[in-house]
């Protein structure tokens, strides 16, 4: 079997994913593609991490759909949000298809609607994406005149609606209502607004910033404000922090939750499950 050159494997990359083009290649890019001919998928998976933990956008696009592949999604997220800080369009719609419409208890609507905000900034014509500016403002007015919990809307006698004063997004129609929806194990909303918070203090004022420079080259580790947001968000937290919900949420173990309750934010709004703590 002829084994590809690093200019098809380049080739391939760019056109399989436009969004890729943009940004530097590691070597381990390439030599996860050489396991990848050899049929050692896991050896790739590991060496696709390598490279994202040195900052490779490309190696974090191809562990991300490594994992997914075997179905590790709370794997994947992490390394979605580490793509999609540093200004991968291709990482940021992963996050709003993959994740906000598969969120347990329910979708993180919010968090949603500011991804595609970066969607829509960032996306060039040759990004084929179904979001726009005009299909995203409906969504959110829908959204914002219809009670998240009861559904009843602003047009039924006697309802008054008013938005969540965090998010400024989902609205309620009592104060009940919002308590319904905070609680952990039925929306667990709070969570959500709170990592909503961290990207629109720490994230957005930079978002272009860290894009272009990452596109340009410049070494992350260098980007103190990336770093901080990194931290913020909870991506660098040691393993041993959440060891255990691993083993948990291991493909092996029979008794495995749905992962997809462990998605998008804890609490105080840090992902239940890190990337990496490097600097990267």
């Amino acid at each position: 079997m002829r084994t590809l050159t690093k200019e098809e494997i380049d080739k391939f990359v760019d056109e399989s994913n436009y969004e890729l083009q943009s940004y530097q290649k590691s070597d381990c890019l390439y030599v996860g593609f050489r396991h990848i001919e050899l049929n050692c998928l896991d050896a790739a998976a590991d060496i696709f991490l390598l490279g994202a933990e040195y900052g490779c956008v490309s190696c974090m696009v191809y562990y991300i759909n490594a994992q997914w592949d075997m179905q590790n999604v709370h794997l994947a997220l992490p390394w979605i949000l580490e793509g999609a800080i540093r200004g991968n369009v291709w990482c940021m719609d992963r996050f709003i298809q993959c994740i906000y419409f598969e969120t347990k208890p329910v979708h993180a609507c919010a968090l949603g609607n500011y991804w595609a905000k970066m969607v829509i900034k960032f996306s060039s014509a040759m990004y084929r994406t179904h979001l726009t500016h005009e299909y995203r403002i409906r969504i959110k007015k829908t959204r914002a005149s219809t009670c998240f919990v009861c559904e009843e809307t602003e047009f039924d006698e006697g309802v008054t609606l008013e938005k969540c004063g965090m998010c400024k997004y989902v609205s309620y129609c009592g104060k009940a209502c919002q308590l319904v929806h905070w609680q952990e194990e039925i929306g667990n909303h709070i969570s959500k607004c709170r990592q909503l918070k961290i990207l629109q203090e720490y994230y957005k004022p930079y978002a272009r910033e860290f894009r272009e420079a990452i596109i340009r080259g410049d070494d992350p580790k260098t980007m103190d404000r990336l770093q901080t947001l990194r931290t913020k968000l909870g991506l660098n937290r040691p393993k041993e922090q959440y060891k255990e919900l691993l083993l948990l949420l291991n493909n092996n173990n029979n008794n495995r939750p749905n992962p997809y309750k462990y998605l998008v934010a804890r609490k105080d709004g840090t992902l239940h499950i890190g990337s990496t703590p490097k600097v990267m």
